[in-house]
């Protein structure tokens, strides 16, 4: 056998020693990935490829082609953890604040208003003019808001409840009544109503926002009837409305001041307070379109003095603006109770209404 011959043969043996290498490194290959996965960070799986692949050329190449994949996955997800965090916090955070808008300015009034026509303001303001909160779901980055919904809610309120005492009065019309009772229908409607109703997830209804639209609509309407008939048990419906409502806000305090001023965390308390506070701006509004539809008779029973009070002590209380609610202890030195300095005022705001209402009865029965 010659000698090239020899060579020509040892070159197979060679070739195919290292064809079955090869091979048996790609049958392994998934299995040692697999084994790694499982079993070792991200990391290690570089290392744990070298020391188990046998030294080939295929090995250097997959070893060359992994690594950079292999090296940008394990720090791409830093990256990526810290981009979606960065994110988050500038879309709820930021967002959020960009979003609330809380005022208790007193509302412009270009021209006289009927009380139908501040409770309709009143609603297009927090509806339309600003982004209706309570209801979002957790997509907008209003979502986590938390004092603009219930000072919004609040508002809604005082509207809701002047609607119910106004159904209960004499009207100039028979449709400006038709129109109040159905604005108190609507406005009866859940704040936090978005697209699903609160019966059944997977039944659609109606916004809270377009129902409270609706019901602006409707006290618009009811405006252009003309003013409240100015007598004197029109005018007690409403100031006893306004008084028995005013004093479920203040024993809803006084409950919470006994239950929570003690503890160390009270996540209600402001909750309580800015629902209270969009009650009171909303109550001041619409009073002070009252007192000018029933001046004459504010003026006639000599309770100009206790209106005037009324009006300042819900303007107050409307805005106060502590930086964080507090609900210590009556008697603490360090820590104030905002809850309590809001009882005040709309306790000064109740005693006036009462102080009326004996002036203008007074009044009625020495006429009579």
């Amino acid at each position: 056998m010659t000698k090239s011959r020899l060579k020509s043969i040892c070159s197979r043996i060679k070739a195919e020693n290292a064809v079955k290498n090869v091979a048996a490194g790609i049958k392994k290959l998934p299995k040692l990935c697999v084994e790694i996965y499982k079993n070792y960070p991200i990391r290690d799986v570089s290392k744990r490829l070298r020391k188990n692949l046998k030294p080939t050329k295929i090995k250097r190449r997959c070893l060359k082609f992994l690594k950079k994949p292999l090296r940008f996955i394990s720090d791409s997800w830093k990256v990526v953890l810290m981009s979606l965090s960065c994110f988050l916090f500038c879309y709820y955070v930021i967002g959020g604040f960009i979003s609330e808008k809380i005022s208790t300015e007193n509302m412009p009034e270009n021209t006289p208003k009927t009380t139908s026509q501040i409770m309709a303001d009143l609603i297009d303001r927090e509806v339309r003019d600003n982004i209706w909160t309570p209801n979002l779901p957790i997509i907008f980055p209003a979502y986590i808001l938390d004092n603009m919904p219930n000072f919004q809610i609040g508002v809604i309120y005082a509207i809701r409840d002047t609607a119910s005492a106004l159904k209960q009065i004499y009207y100039q019309t028979p449709e400006q009544k038709q129109h109040i009772q159905k604005a108190s229908v609507l406005l009866k409607y859940s704040p936090n109503v978005w697209l699903l109703s609160r019966k059944s997830a997977f039944s659609i209804a109606p916004s809270s926002n377009s129902q409270y639209r609706k019901a602006r609509r409707e006290l618009i309407r009811a405006g252009e009837h003309g003013p409240l008939i100015s007598t004197a048990a029109n005018f007690d419906v409403l100031l006893s409305q306004m008084s028995s409502q005013l004093t479920k806000l203040i024993e809803e305090n006084e409950n919470n001041i006994a239950e929570k001023s003690s503890d160390w965390f009270d996540f209600k308390s402001d909750d309580l307070f800015y629902k209270n506070k969009g009650y009171a701006y909303a109550q001041w509004q619409i009073a002070d379109s009252v007192g000018n539809e029933f001046k004459e008779l504010i003026v006639a029973a000599e309770a100009y003095n206790h209106w005037t009070y009324l009006i300042n002590s819900l303007r107050k209380a409307a805005q106060m603006n502590p930086i964080i609610v507090r609900n210590g202890k009556i008697d603490s030195s360090l820590a104030p109770n905002h809850l309590a300095v809001q009882n005040y005022f709309l306790g000064r705001a109740v005693v006036n209404i009462e102080k009326i209402r004996n002036s203008i009865w007074k009044k009625y029965a020495n006429q009579n």
